[in-house]
């Protein structure tokens, strides 16, 4: 039940029936208190039983108001955060508190009261308040943003430097299957370098980067052999100089081998060579030949 800010949680008819049950006991206790040979502050007895029968209904009620809270707000400072930056935007907005993902020896200087925290969770348990929050810096990993899903994010990103934003890649293959290596390189100042992608025996491919700012890169390649293997990216200038390198790990496993029955009405030429492409590689092959009729001739591979 709800009159404008005023919320009584109960049911409009039991709220008729308290306050109907409240009047009654204020009717009977007032005619007893007039009906008293004692008449002395008779005024002051009646406010007194009107006053508690009604604090015993708001009691039993436990009306609330709704107020509109202001949320706090805070600043979380994040690796590659600029002081300046961070200083120029503490000057133009309001923040309750300051967070700090890494150290705070940047930081003491110019907020005394700035707290470090281990991670985004940790803010959330201990500072529960905060409902919206300037993130400063390179930003925060997908976990951590999905944290601050009932947090309002303003993001204020600092440039990111020279090396791999962001890269994907199949963790694990399939002996035979393509991999796809995909990503984007930032920080670039528009001179020309070569990105190189290696495997353990060398290098596969390769392609000139000469933009300015971000650039995306994409390489193929097929694993032949199963294993874990480890290959790079690789940058070089025209100097053969390296500028950056990052690795990426990969699981290469062998095919799961399959069981295949072939019921054939004939003896067939070409299924000889099935039979033996299919054994090659592993496979368990049972092979049903009708010889006439009712006599079959029976063939397996890999298979007892």
């Amino acid at each position: 039940m709800k009159w404008g800010v005023l919320v009584i949680p109960v049911e409009q008819n039991h709220f008729g029936l308290f306050l109907a049950m409240a009047l009654l006991l204020i009717l009977v206790v007032v005619r007893q208190e007039i009906r008293r040979a004692n008449r002395h502050f008779l005024s002051a007895r009646i406010s007194a039983v009107v006053v508690a029968v009604l604090s015993l209904m708001l009691m039993a009620l436990q009306p609330r108001w709704l107020v509109r809270a202001k949320p706090a707000e805070a600043l979380l400072i994040t690796p590659g955060a600029d002081s300046q930056t961070v200083q120029a935007l503490v000057d133009s907005i309001n923040v309750s508190s300051v967070f700090s993902l890494g150290g705070l020896e940047t930081w003491r200087s110019i907020f005394s009261e700035a707290e470090a925290i281990p991670d985004v969770a940790f803010l959330k348990r201990h500072h529960p308040e905060v409902r919206f929050m300037h993130v400063v810096g390179f930003g925060l990993s997908d976990f951590d943003w999905a944290e601050l899903d009932s947090v309002s994010i303003e993001p204020h990103p600092s440039p990111l430097p020279f090396g791999i934003k962001w890269m994907d890649w199949q963790r694990k293959l399939i002996a035979g299957e393509r991999m796809q290596v995909s990503g984007i390189i930032a920080g670039l100042n528009g001179e020309e370098n070569t990105l190189y992608f290696t495997d353990p025996g060398g290098v596969v491919d390769s392609a000139k980067i000469s933009s300015k700012g971000e650039a995306p890169f994409e390489f193929t390649t097929t694993p032949r052999e199963s294993g874990k293997f480890v290959y790079e990216i690789v940058m070089r200038s025209n100097d053969n100089d390296v500028l950056f390198r990052d690795e990426l790990d990969v699981n290469v496993v062998e095919p799961q081998p399959l069981r295949i029955l072939l019921l054939q009405s004939s003896v067939s030429f070409e299924t000889r060579y099935l039979k033996n492409w299919l054994g090659k590689n592993q496979n368990k092959v049972a092979i049903r030949s009708a010889i006439s009729r009712d006599r079959f001739r029976f063939e397996f591979q890999n298979h007892p």
